[in-house]
């Protein structure tokens, strides 16, 4: 199921354009009636690009939309600081589980994670990591389609703590390696320039962090983007032989909601 879920995600960031923009403005601005409108440009998205039996299942919405908006937009506002409305804390509740399924494979023990100060989060990290701090009366793990596995409770990972990077020169080298990953990422995808001395450094850190993800064992990287992305980085640094093709018609796994 949730790599169905991906494959449906990856075909509305491809051919629902229009549709984003409107869910992301009436994200901004909560309404019934601004919920309802994305999803009609989402459907006539789909519609138009010929994929009439996908457009057909997410006409069912209609007769739930007052329930599936409370449920959603109640939740976005549910943590301080509106936190719920980033990426930045599922990101942070991923890679406190990458952390922690590392460190607990290799027998590290009694790992104390450090954060930059920014305010926003300043409590919401500390709560979504109790989530999982707490102690259990059963430990649980979740196994995804991809192997990706899914923990219930801490045993490596013991606490976090807010710093000033400018106190911190681990926070700083954190801060340098995240702003490289982002500038190296976004030239590969949009085939700018890179200086030979990058590209190397890019084939050591993004290549090794995407062999991790593949490898699904001792990961490093928890890849949330499209299928072609994804793809990208993976041929340039010889992961796969075959340079994706940026025509999502006839994408894989795709067609199978095409009428």
């Amino acid at each position: 199921m949730n790599k169905e879920r991906k494959k449906i995600a990856d075909l509305i960031y491809n051919f629902c354009e229009e549709g984003l923009r409107e869910f992301g403005s009436a994200y901004k601005n909560p309404s019934l009636e601004n919920f309802s409108k994305s999803l009609d440009i989402v459907i006539n998205n789909l519609l138009i690009n010929g994929f009439k039996e996908l457009a057909d299942i997410f006409t069912g919405a209609y007769d739930y939309m007052e329930d599936i908006f409370k449920e959603e937009f109640s939740m976005i506002d549910y943590m301080p600081q509106k936190a719920m409305r980033s990426l930045n804390l599922p990101v942070f509740t991923a890679f406190i589980q990458l952390i922690e399924k590392f460190t607990s494979n290799v027998g590290i023990k009694n790992v104390k994670m450090f954060h930059d100060n920014t305010k926003q989060f300043e409590l919401a990290y500390p709560e979504a990591f109790s989530w999982y701090s707490r102690k259990k009366k059963e430990d649980i793990e979740f196994v995804l389609e991809n192997g990706q596995v899914l923990l219930s409770s801490l045993k490596s990972l013991r606490s976090i703590s807010f710093s000033d990077s400018k106190d911190s020169p681990l926070i700083q080298a954190a801060d340098l390696l995240a702003s490289f990953i982002n500038m190296y990422a976004t030239k590969t995808i949009h085939e700018k320039k890179l200086s030979p001395e990058l590209k190397e450094l890019g084939k050591l850190l993004i290549g090794g962090l995407l062999a991790s993800e593949q490898s699904g064992v001792d990961r490093f990287c928890d890849l949330i983007s499209s299928q072609y992305f994804k793809e990208k980085l993976l041929y340039n640094h010889g992961l796969i032989s075959e340079l994706p093709i940026n025509d999502y018609s006839d994408f894989p796994g795709l067609s199978i909601y095409k009428s």
